[in-house]
């Protein structure tokens, strides 16, 4: 389960998310979907308020090409520049700007940002190395169309970047960030403007950040989060929703994974979910407006089964014919959520759960 490589959502929005997750979910209605051309994978990472969908797929040739998934189940297929060897979409808001990365000839990345209207253009912090590996990675797109990101010095450090809608790129580093700075995909900026993430010190320990919109950090640790920094341990943030509350993970001093919610006052409280691997096994991969999370927990097996809910009232699922687990990866305000599900032959296919009572209630985002 190592992960930097596994690593790397206003009124009546609140009030009805908050009535659906309060109510039992025995029934929810799963879709499955792959886009045509899939030939090695259908990987979904982020579903918008109206329930459109986006992320990539890999065709026969092992090249990824981004794709817009419509709450009608309509995909569309994109590349970040003409002529790239890979796009991966990471992040949109809810007007349907997309946002993410594309790789050239020379395995450098570019961010892109990608209009309603299927127009794109490619971007570069003026950090951003230009060797193999190195560049700028578009990550999250908020309402006001601010965007962030990582963009990877010439010394393939991260650093994080915040990019104005009028072109000005502000960058920064969590002081105390020997190692660099991160931050998740999607999830990682909300309506406010404040960002959530994670930067490494001398020590190789991870720690979580809140940096608010006038500049200033708040960092924190997980309780019990381990401080061994050659086995990457310590904390690591995904998810900040609009009312100030972050969700991710952390690794204990024995190396067990266990997942954490810190409120907008910064108390923290650890979430493991039961039928997990020994020690621990809880992945929350993002929180709404409510306060719904989602995620999944690893069995004996290693493989994952899905989750979602309020930590007081959690469902399970699976998505039928998955072979090596179900992973959700993030949900909206409404409370859908998506994410990826593997077959016997090791095969990513999106999918997408909708609650019944959403189905049922008639409401509209």
């Amino acid at each position: 389960m190592r992960r930097i490589g596994i690593l790397m959502l206003l009124f009546f929005c609140c009030v009805s998310t908050a009535w659906l997750w309060a109510q039992p979910q025995p029934n929810l209605k799963i879709t499955s979907f792959d886009v045509v051309g899939a030939a090695n994978g259908t990987y979904p990472y982020y579903i918008n308020t109206l329930g459109a969908i986006i992320g990539w797929y890999t065709d026969a040739g092992n090249t990824n090409h981004g794709f817009l998934r419509a709450s009608d189940g309509k995909i569309t297929t994109f590349d970040g520049a003409p002529g790239a060897l890979g796009t991966q979409a990471y992040g949109m808001n809810t007007q349907g700007v997309i946002t993410g990365q594309w790789r050239d000839v020379n395995s450098v990345h570019h961010g892109f940002v990608r209009t309603p209207d299927g127009k794109i253009r490619t971007f570069d912090d003026p950090g951003a190395g230009t060797e193999a590996g190195q560049g700028t990675f578009g990550y999250n797109i908020n309402d006001a169309g601010t965007i962030t990101g990582i963009y990877k010095d010439g010394g393939s450090l991260p650093h994080v970047f915040l990019l104005a809608p009028d072109g000005k790129f502000t960058t920064f580093d969590v002081p105390g960030a020997v190692g660099g700075t991160i931050m998740p995909t999607g999830y990682g900026l909300n309506l406010l403007g404040e960002i959530t993430g994670s930067y490494v010190t001398l020590d190789g320990v991870y720690h979580g950040f809140v940096r608010y919109p006038d500049g200033k950090y708040t960092t924190f640790d997980a309780p019990n989060a381990g401080t061994n920094g050659a086995l990457e341990e310590g904390t690591l943030a995904f998810s900040l929703n609009p009312e100030g509350e972050v969700v991710g993970l952390y690794w204990d001093e024995a190396n067990f994974l266990h997942s954490f919610i810190r409120d907008p006052q910064g108390h923290i409280s650890t979430f493991d979910l039961p039928g997990g691997l020994e020690g621990g096994g809880t992945w929350i991969s993002s929180n709404n407006l409510a306060g719904a999370i989602n995620g999944f927990y690893y069995d004996v097996n290693y493989n994952g089964h899905g989750f979602l809910g309020v930590p007081n009232n959690i469902t399970y699922f699976d998505v039928p014919g998955d072979y090596y687990g179900t992973y959700p990866y993030g949900n909206n305000w409404a409370g859908e959520v998506m994410g990826s599900w593997y077959d016997v032959n090791g095969l990513s296919h999106g999918f997408v759960v909708i609650p019944e009572v959403r189905r049922g209630s008639g409401s509209k985002q």
